[in-house]
């Protein structure tokens, strides 16, 4: 079974409202005998970023 859901909140709270969501469906469907085998959350992944090497000038004071 595939379920999805989109819902509007503020930028600031969508990760907590995600976060309650989520635990209430999961305690729903246990009260109700369903086990979930696993849950799937979408990640995105960006590529590395250049890495670039600073030397500190030698000789000094």
């Amino acid at each position: 079974m595939t379920a999805s859901a989109r819902f509007v909140v503020p930028v600031r709270a969508a990760r907590q409202v995600k976060d309650q969501v989520t635990r209430r469906v999961l305690d729903r469907l246990a009260e109700n005998g369903i086990r979930v085998a696993s849950v799937t959350q979408s990640i995105t992944i960006h590529p590395p970023q250049p890495f670039h090497t600073v030397t500190a000038p030698t000789g000094g004071r």
